[in-house]
C-alpha cells in the first residue's frame, strides 16, 4: 500500500471498521505514510505525534440522527 499512497500522493485515510482492527488498520495506514485519519471505528487509536486523528464517535444522538436523514 506504501507504494499506492505516495505515487498518488494520498495524505488522508478513512477507517471504518470493525472495534477489534482499528488499531491495526490505523498502523497500516501510518505504516503506507498517512498522515491523517479520519477514525469512525468508534474507539480510539494511538498513532505517532505526528499523525492527526479526527475521531467519530459511532453512538448517540447524532449518528442516529445522520443515519436517518439519509433514508
Amino acid at each position: 500500500m506504501f507504494g499506492l499512497t505516495t505515487r498518488l500522493q494520498v495524505h488522508l485515510g478513512i477507517m471504518c471498521v470493525p472495534h477489534k482492527q482499528a488499531q491495526e488498520v490505523a498502523n497500516l495506514m501510518v505504516d503506507a505514510g498517512i498522515t491523517e485519519i479520519w477514525n469512525w471505528s468508534g474507539i480510539p487509536v494511538h498513532v505517532q505525534k505526528d499523525i492527526a486523528v479526527y475521531q467519530e464517535p459511532m453512538f448517540g444522538e447524532q449518528s442516529a440522527e445522520a443515519f436517518f436523514k439519509l433514508k
